[in-house]
């Protein structure tokens, strides 16, 4: 049978919940250089997508995270098979990486990856705010100092032209795009969870 997530179709111009987690919850990033180089190959993908001013790229993210164990980002397709061949490349670039650094052999994922629409607006900010809180069962640091995150992206600690804030900041109305207040009702809005410290959005299982 195939992989989950390889032969779906994906609609474009639309918004999906991408996860994956390790093959009987293994461990897919064991040190600082795992968390690196994923997101070395995440970018690097990203950047090819975007080769011509002129092409509309496969894919825009909007926001990521990664942990000791899964991983999430959320996706905007923009071309028909933009997903589909993104995570491919990213998934085997990364087993390559992970099963020659680490002296294995076999399977890393439970499969190529997991995809679930976002089919109401509204909900992309309440996704990525389960993505952001992701971090909080294992970091006890400052949320946005987490450092496999786009959290600090969108409090305006670190730069990335490639990653899509638009999308969600556009929900906190301000006459200004980098407004510090709508910057700041952002972080009102993830953080106010963090006293329950629960996790309202998990699709993993």
């Amino acid at each position: 049978m195939p992989s989950p997530g390889i032969y779906k179709r994906y609609a474009e111009n639309e918004y999906y919940h991408i996860f994956n987690r390790g093959n009987n919850k293994l461990t897919i990033f064991r040190d600082d250089q795992d968390y690196k180089t994923f997101l070395k190959f995440f970018w690097e993908l990203v950047k090819h997508s975007h080769v011509s001013p002129t092409r509309v790229p496969d894919i825009v993210p909007l926001c990521y995270c990664l942990m000791p164990t899964h991983f999430h980002c959320l996706l905007k397709q923009t071309s028909k098979t933009g997903i589909t061949n993104f995570m491919k490349r990213l998934i085997v670039k990364y087993v390559m990486y992970f099963n020659r650094k680490h002296e294995r052999v076999g399977r890393l994922f439970q499969s190529i990856f997991k995809a679930k629409h976002i089919d109401e607006e509204g909900y992309l900010l309440h996704l990525s705010r389960y993505i952001h809180l992701n971090p909080v069962e294992i970091w006890r640091g400052a949320l946005e100092e987490y450092p496999y995150s786009s959290y600090s992206t969108y409090l305006g600690a670190q730069k990335n032209s490639l990653l899509n804030t638009e999308d969600i900041l556009g929900f906190f109305q301000s006459a200004r795009r980098l407004s510090l207040k709508r910057i700041q009702s952002y972080r009102d809005f993830v953080e106010s969870q963090l006293e329950g410290n629960t996790l309202e959005y998990s699709y993993l299982g």
